[in-house]
């Protein structure tokens, strides 16, 4: 009977043994949570540099996307704001004195909210509230009344608990005004920012009894950023101070017993922020176009979201909330309208009303974001977008089996090269199916034409990018040219420093941009003609008058205008850059001039990428909706770069006089975004110059990026002195043929 227990107990203990083997094996796949502590102020928070492998790798597949979307307010015009986790308060400034102030409480994750009536403090007549912030569910309202300011604190019923008026120092007469910014620490210091853009801004800090215990001038003028902050788990307060640019922001915290900053932390990049933080020492970094997940313990950062493909309009995003669990509140405010996006890690769930919209070339921003819109405004007909993660190359080939099967998504965002390839398959729609004819009435010309073959309509892409370039007008007077132009051009202007103004590498460029037009290709029977007398010249041209470098402060139109550059890019790209581009060539005598091949106009679509529709999908009707939207007015208005129809351009300009009398113009982008514009000397805009332009343009050039590759290595090379112009030659030719032997 011994003998059986000890045989028992050794079994037990070897079970024992392999248990904790087991489970020591599994802890390395357990997220580990170091505790951020209470000697940060001393410590400083970590960080390790963004731009790194790992880094970029992530971007190709960012954890969190928008799982919810939910509207709160469409009339909070005057309202100050502050946020904890789910739950946003909008402090409501009366309409009239004899009104209340109002505190809407709104929990997102609920989708509710509240409306509670503000009893004022003693002592504090009719003014407005500046600034909220909120810790530990208590909210700290700065209040001006008149000349004087007041810090009160009130919760969610709306009761005042504690007012204190603030002294008025040297100094502040003048900046409480412009005060923007307010927190208040668990200490009970008060900490009020002010200052206007481009001004230097100051920091004024108060005790629980009112008084300013220290005031500074904490950026420089031009700085341009605005200070923000946010709370430490202990109930601290971290403020972010832009520096002069180039030098990147730092975080400082406010030793109060010495009176004197610390600076925690020296961020990796100038942009304009707001942060949360976790109670383990994750913080949550708002950038203007990400969002981020930094641990300060560790000093890894890595990338969560990407503002730029969503509908949410960064400039909009006034409050970001992160709760005990993880889930990310984006609060919005867009012209009185407030509105807030729920972020998530949880995998998209697809029905059979669902679009499947797949993305093969990452490059859609606009048309990922307008798609979420319009999912927002149809949610019977959700739009899912599908993109590549780390391997875009099994991504690609994956979506084209599932097309060739007669399946796939009902969407794709493709190469032309890839849209050619599934338009000689069968698989693409005929998207005047789709449209209606009054829509695509609406499209500039070149932009249907570029995406047209054998004269049906196969891909679009609604946000354009128009291109062209500028010369002297003693050296060419054409908006037109051949590359044997610039060849005899260059002949005869031995002064000329540089051809194109760009490293000169990437000078060839230029001259194969229009690569069906190019002279030393026949695309269409796949023969490469770079090997002769006239390439040849150009290669010797090249390294001949390419010896200058440009940095970012030449005046490349004065350069234009002295003959030391041949030809530069214009930006073209927008109305306001035009805007720009039209008073430089006024005042340095240049004007546009087109690529080296084009017909007859000094502006192409550069665009390379379209939207194109699996002729097998089975919401036809959805999908054509979906285009209709991409395309409307409303949509257009809120492109990056240039909008596609020409009544979304004239419609967003505002002309108007400021007191001083002088003319303003400016073009609404979208949000809260604003563009100004030059002025002609009659004080009109160039609008209807660059609609006729826009109309004018040419359809996009077959893509020779490739073929450019090629000739970018051989030609660096060829600069480094490592072959003769006539070997380059031949290894460039040699090269593009066994390219173009390939795709036939």
């Amino acid at each position: 009977m011994k003998r059986f227990y000890l045989l028992l107990t050794i079994c037990l203990l070897f079970l024992l043994a392999g248990c904790s083997g087991l489970k020591a094996a599994k802890e390395p796949e357990q997220t580990q949570t170091v505790s951020l502590g209470t000697d940060w102020q001393k410590t400083g928070f970590q960080l390790k540099s963004t731009i790194d492998a790992e880094y970029m790798e992530a971007l190709n597949s960012l954890p969190m996307h928008e799982d919810e979307w939910q509207e709160i307010t469409k009339d909070a015009i005057d309202t100050v704001s502050a946020c904890l986790g789910d739950t946003l308060y909008l402090w409501r400034n009366p309409e009239k004195e004899e009104s209340p102030c109002i505190l809407q409480i709104y929990c997102a994750s609920e989708g509710k909210g509240e409306n509670v009536e503000i009893s004022l403090p003693e002592g504090c007549g009719t003014g407005r509230a500046v600034a909220m912030d909120v810790w530990e569910n208590e909210l700290s309202v700065l209040y001006r009344e008149g000349e004087s300011l007041w810090v009160f604190l009130t919760d969610r019923t709306g009761k005042n608990t504690e007012a204190t008026k603030l002294e008025t120092v040297a100094g502040q007469e003048d900046m409480s005004a412009n005060v923007y910014d307010f927190y208040r620490d668990a200490q009970g210091y008060c900490y009020l920012f002010a200052g206007e853009w481009e001004k230097a801004h100051m920091l004024f800090i108060y005790d629980r009894e009112g008084k300013c215990v220290l005031s500074e001038e904490c950026t420089d003028e031009g700085t341009q950023l605005e200070c923000s902050g946010f709370h430490t788990p202990d109930g601290s307060v971290v403020f972010l101070i832009p520096e002069p640019l180039p030098a990147p922001p730092v975080l400082l915290w406010y030793d109060m017993c010495k009176e004197q900053p610390v600076e925690v932390a020296k961020l990796d990049k100038s942009d304009r922020f707001l942060m949360t933080m976790r109670e383990d020492g994750k913080v949550y970094m708002m950038t203007t176009s990400r969002l981020e997940l930094w641990d300060v313990v560790t000093g890894k950062k890595e990338p969560l979201f990407n503002l730029l493909r969503s509908a949410i309009r960064p400039g909009a995003v006034k409050e970001i909330g992160v709760t005990p669990t993880g889930d990310v509140y984006l609060y919005l405010c867009t012209e009185g309208t407030w509105q807030v996006y729920r972020l998530s890690d949880e995998v998209q769930e697809t029905d059979e009303n669902t679009i499947r919209f797949a993305n093969l070339t990452y490059d859609a921003v606009y048309e990922e974001t307008q798609a979420t819109v319009f999912s927002h405004k149809n949610p019977d007909t959700p739009v899912i977008i599908e993109k590549a993660g780390n391997d875009e190359a099994a991504f690609r080939d994956r979506i084209m089996a599932e097309l060739a099967a007669g399946k796939g998504p009902d969407l794709m965002w493709v190469t032309m090269e890839d849209m050619e390839v599934l338009q000689e398959k069968g698989i693409l729609m005929d998207l005047e199916l789709l449209i209606p004819k009054q829509t695509l009435e609406q499209i500039f010309p070149g932009v249907l034409a570029s995406g047209t073959i054998d004269g049906t309509l196969y891909g679009l892409f609604s946000d354009g990018c128009p291109e062209s370039f500028m010369v002297s007008d003693e050296i060419w007077s054409g908006n037109t040219w051949t590359v044997e132009d610039i060849c005899s051009l260059l002949e005869e202007h031995k002064e000329v420093g540089d051809i194109y103004g760009a490293m000169r590498e990437y000078t060839l460029n230029l001259f194969t941009e229009n690569i069906r037009r190019c002279p030393f290709l026949d695309m269409d029977a796949g023969e490469s003609y770079f090997e002769g007398e006239a390439f040849i010249r150009l290669l010797e041209y090249i390294k001949e008058f390419g010896d200058k470098e440009w940095d970012n402060t030449t005046n490349t139109c004065e350069l234009l205008k002295n003959k030391e550059l041949l030809v530069d890019k214009a930006d073209v790209c927008s109305l306001s850059a035009f805007s720009r581009t039209m008073a430089d060539c006024e005042e340095y005598s240049c004007h546009l001039v087109g690529l080296p091949g084009n017909d007859s106009d000094a502006g192409v679509w550069s665009n390379h990428e379209f939207l194109v529709v699996n002729s097998k999908t089975t919401h036809g009707e959805a999908v054509g909706k979906l285009f209709e939207y991409l395309l409307s007015e409303e949509a257009q208005k809120t492109t990056f770069f240039c909008s596609v129809r020409a009544d979304a351009i004239r419609n967003t300009i505002d002309i108007y006089k400021i007191p001083s009398g002088e003319t303003i113009a400016r073009q609404s982008k979208g949000g809260n975004e604003l563009q100004e514009l030059m002025l002609k000397e009659d004080n009109t805009t160039y609008v209807e110059e660059y609609i006729e332009f826009l109309n004018s343009c040419e359809p996009s050039p077959y893509s020779g990026t490739k073929i450019q590759q090629i000739l970018h290595d051989v030609l660096l090379e060829y600069l480094n002195d490592q072959y003769s112009a006539e070997r380059a030659a031949e290894i460039i030719d040699n090269r593009v043929q066994l390219y173009l032997d390939e795709q036939k």
